[in-house]
């Protein structure tokens, strides 16, 4: 969804690692992604896009509201598995792996 005091859309080059390089224009987005791909072919491929400022849609909200649980759950399970049993006896994991969990059970919020 779109707000009206949202910036204009920019032309960025966003290459195959995740970097996003601002431009003036979409001509300069092309050019940038040319010669990027000449300067640094391994971190191809390069690609002009245009961004525009977005909000998430509810159903973006509502799967990560139900994927967020099973996330937390998964990286208690991951720090019990790291810590083993001697990690677990101290006081202060033994009350954040708690908090996670009690977290995670909690009951999604309703979105206003």
């Amino acid at each position: 969804m779109l707000r009206d005091e949202q910036l204009p859309p920019r032309w960025y080059v966003v290459d195959g690692i995740g970097m996003a390089t601002l431009c003036k224009d979409e001509a300069d987005a092309n050019d940038v992604a040319a010669s990027s791909f000449v300067a640094w072919p391994q971190n191809g491929p390069y690609r002009a896009v245009q961004l525009v400022e977005a909000t998430p849609s509810a159903a973006i909200e509502a799967d990560r509201a139900r994927r967020v649980p099973y996330d937390v759950l998964r990286a208690a399970e991951l720090t019990r598995k790291d810590l083993g049993e001697t990690g677990t006896n101290y006081p202060a994991i033994r009350t954040m792996l708690s908090y996670i969990e009690g977290i995670a059970a909690a009951p999604a919020k309703e979105q206003p």
